[in-house]
């Protein structure tokens, strides 16, 4: 702490584009079962019973439904989706129409990623979300094969202007970067 070069923490309005979306996933994976079993084994001039740990794997399939409802990617030149996470969720309910008054005294970044290169990072975190609901689904101890297949449908987007203030600091010889969601003061 003593020896970082804080900067100056300054806000700023970051262009996002948020995603709406409905999915419905067909799942398949091998489920298992794990089953302890004595088992007897020669330990010198006696059999001594131990347990081992089995594993009995069924075929099982489901679905599953999520929405998604404002996701968003960050449509800076300067901070990548995984940069933003950390600072989710922003009240996109309480969005209003752009006014240049609310920029008073912030800067604004200008957009830097266009709207399809945002949706394939949406989708590509959407897919994230909905494997990993996926495998949850899956019963048992454990599971392997997972395969998922899914359908976006009702896909829709808006551009936004978000407030996030920025601070960057310098420590052994390398540069953090601090973030603070403007609207629910979230830190990463």
């Amino acid at each position: 702490r003593q020896k970082a070069t804080v900067g100056t923490l300054r806000g700023v309005y970051i262009p996002f584009w948020t995603f709406d979306a409905a999915t419905r996933s067909a799942w398949r994976a091998e489920a298992g079962f794990h089953q302890d079993v004595p088992v007897q084994v020669r330990q010198g001039h006696q059999l001594v019973t131990r347990t081992e740990r089995r594993t009995r794997w069924e075929r099982r399939q489901g679905t599953l439904e999520k929405s998604f409802d404002d996701l968003p990617v960050p449509a800076s030149q300067g901070l990548q989706p995984a940069d933003t996470e950390g600072i989710e969720p922003f009240p996109t309910a309480d969005l209003t129409p752009y006014d240049p008054r609310f920029l008073s005294g912030f800067l604004a970044e200008e957009v830097g990623v266009d709207l399809e290169r945002g949706w394939a990072f949406a989708r590509q975190r959407m897919q994230q979300e909905i494997r990993a609901a996926c495998a949850a689904e899956v019963p048992g101890d454990t599971h392997r094969n997972l395969e998922v297949e899914t359908e976006f449908t009702g896909v829709a987007y808006k551009g936004a202007l978000l407030p996030v203030w920025i601070a960057a600091y310098q420590y052994g010889g390398k540069t953090y970067r601090f973030l603070v969601n403007g609207a629910t003061g979230k830190v990463a």
